[in-house]
């Protein structure tokens, strides 16, 4: 019994590390140099947001329709305001914002007038050029799509 016991624990144990050291190397797959990337002051390399983007917004109360989204981002943090600004988007409000961690979003929140910001899940692909967010829509038991193509 006790053989079994340590051999399960050294299981446990290699499978952690495993998964420990893949999430990782997930996360810091971004090397110096790649395109559409920058270097953070800590040394950390995370996707350069900064610019215009055409997007696509499938939603299916208001449904698909084409849009520009200009982002804005210092260090890990962005903002994305839709051009022009949406009748119900405060001045000077975004209508999405977060932070990035790596090659992926390390939070996300859109703009929901019926519920201000929703946190939704995205995956930036295409090396930087496109951004898929899905969006809940809980007040309604759907879930929107915003996806944003670089310039």
């Amino acid at each position: 019994m006790k053989k079994l016991q340590i051999a399960l624990l050294i299981i446990f144990l290699f499978l952690s590390v495993f998964v420990s050291f893949s999430i990782s190397q997930e996360i810091k797959k971004l090397t110096t140099g790649m395109p559409n990337t920058v270097t953070l002051s800590n040394g950390d390399i995370v996707y350069d947001l900064n610019g215009e983007w055409d997007a696509i917004t499938d939603d299916r109360y208001y449904g698909t329709y084409k849009s520009v989204w200009k982002i804005t981002q210092e260090g890990n943090k962005f903002v994305g305001y839709k051009l022009p600004t949406s009748d119900w988007l405060a001045k000077g409000r975004g209508g999405i914002k977060g932070e990035l961690e790596g090659d992926r979003f390390k939070s996300l929140y859109v703009d929901n007038p019926a519920a201000e910001w929703t946190p939704s899940k995205g995956k930036i692909n295409d090396g930087g050029n496109k951004i898929v967010i899905e969006v809940p829509i809980e007040e309604y038991n759907y879930t929107s799509f915003l996806t944003l193509t670089r310039k």
